[in-house]
């Protein structure tokens, strides 16, 4: 992994269905993941034992929208099992960091459109694929 963003912030997660959670100091990272030719969005917080989960640690992916005041969602695996959809907020402490976060996350956005990083939670099941099935019997034109 490759940083290409690294600053200080206020952050805050909301869970679907929940209220934002308090605005924490964190570290926030934008990083090159060369396994998935994608961007990594990591938070954790700035007073973090070793032990600790970040606050999050997601993709870019192409449903990954950054909105004017820096909210975003996205399928966290901060806690290392399942992933859950949050929502991340994040403010910087000067408009000049501020807009090279924008910047960056763009370029993470652009790296998901590119190489097709999606959110889908599951992968096919090539079982329920059918394959040249039908189109090539006699009197199916």
């Amino acid at each position: 992994e490759d940083d290409m963003f690294v600053n200080e912030g206020y952050f805050s997660v909301k869970e679907d269905g929940q209220s934002w959670g308090p605005d924490v100091r964190a570290y926030i990272r934008i990083v090159y993941d060369e396994d998935l030719y994608g961007c990594r969005i990591i938070a954790r917080n700035t007073e973090a034992e070793d032990d600790e989960y970040d606050l999050c640690d997601h993709l870019i992916a192409i449903q990954t929208n950054l909105s004017d005041d820096l909210e975003w969602s996205g399928l966290d695996y901060s806690d290392g099992t399942n992933p859950v959809k949050k929502s991340f907020r994040i403010k910087f402490d000067n408009s000049e960091v501020e807009l090279d976060f924008k910047d960056i996350f763009a370029q993470g956005k652009e790296f998901a459109d590119q190489c097709g990083i999606s959110e889908a939670r599951e992968e096919l099941d090539p079982e329920k694929l059918v394959y040249g099935v039908g189109g090539d019997q006699e009197g199916d034109y």
